[in-house]
């Protein structure tokens, strides 16, 4: 029996002090409650190096736990940083699991909703905020919503605006909205409104000319002939 006892107490020092060597304050509590033997140096340095752990160790499997709760990468990857424990306590894993695996796409769209701020890239904020499946009090997310909801309508109207352009063939029309378009010169709409131009500008404007020159000169049935194969808006 009293071989039973020294090797019981050999092993619980052993895994005490394994738990400080490798600042495993989960394992060092467990030690420490689990004790069943005198308090000697062996108990009494245990306790002391778990009671100068265990509110720091709370503290922070707690925010951890509050983060995971609100799938807020960001935060998680700073808590992260600041951890002083052993790296194998189970909270942290679960922490780092959780980056691991969402990390890429949250990257992705952080980098999605700075850029369409910053361009004014509204469609591009519209999908980011729509696809966002992280923390919802996310300052980077409130800003996205509050630009998108400032700007939105403004630039629906503006899209409608070369849509309409566009599908009438109203070249003056078109230039004025592609010249003053103020939102980001990615955006398709945009893109779309501007290869339109490309192509019919010179023809419009090469037209145009002739028939000026046609009506100048008293031309009837040249300007007649030029009218006859307009290609654009007709009400131009």
């Amino acid at each position: 029996a009293a071989s039973d006892w020294r090797d019981a107490h050999h092993q619980a020092c052993q895994h005490g002090d394994l738990a400080i060597q490798r600042k495993d304050a989960r394992t060092l509590a467990g030690v420490v409650s689990g004790w069943s033997f005198a308090r000697d140096d062996h108990f009494l340095q245990f306790v002391a190096q778990s009671e100068d752990w265990d509110p720091g160790f709370r503290t922070s499997c707690a925010e951890i736990k509050e983060a995971l709760g609100r799938r807020d990468v960001g935060g998680l990857r700073h808590l992260l940083s600041c951890w002083r424990f052993w790296r194998e306590d189970e909270v942290r894993q679960e922490a780092a699991a959780f980056v691991a695996e969402h990390g890429e796409v949250y990257d992705r769209l952080v980098a999605q909703i700075r850029d369409g701020t910053r361009t004014l890239d509204i469609a591009s904020l519209r999908e980011a905020v729509k696809q966002w499946e992280f923390s919802p009090d996310c300052e980077l997310l409130a800003g996205a919503n509050s630009t998108v909801a400032m700007m939105g309508a403004e630039y629906d109207s503006k899209c409608e605006a070369l849509r309409a352009a566009v599908a009438a063939r109203r070249v003056p029309e078109l230039r004025a909205q592609v010249g003053e378009w103020p939102f980001s010169l990615r955006d398709h709409h945009y893109l779309e409104s501007e290869r339109e131009l490309a192509e019919w500008g010179p023809d419009y404007d090469t037209r145009t000319e002739t028939l000026r020159a046609a009506q100048a000169s008293d031309h009837v049935a040249s300007a007649l002939a030029e009218v006859a194969a307009w290609p654009y808006d007709p009400q131009d």
